[in-house]
């Protein structure tokens, strides 16, 4: 753009302050469009643990919602017990 600021036509009987905010709205997408076209696309990693799998040829281990968790403690006797 040159570092000039684009002016746009609001037509349909927007007043000034409108037209100022409509304005300054499309010149914010506009530049947050432009930030993002300026970063280098990368494709997505894939995970460690499923190349090595894969690349292993293994059986695939039980994964349980406790995976990462520390071991469980022994519930301690309640009277009935």
């Amino acid at each position: 753009m040159n570092g000039e600021q684009p002016i746009y036509v609001i037509e349909g009987g927007a007043g000034p302050m409108e037209a100022a905010a409509i304005s300054a709205a499309i010149t914010e997408v506009l530049a947050q469009e432009a930030a993002a076209a300026a970063v280098p696309a990368r494709p997505p990693s894939q995970s460690r643990w499923v190349t090595s799998w894969r690349s292993q040829n293994i059986e695939a281990p039980v994964l349980s919602r406790d995976f990462d968790a520390a071991p469980r403690q022994p519930r301690p006797p309640t009277p009935r017990d």
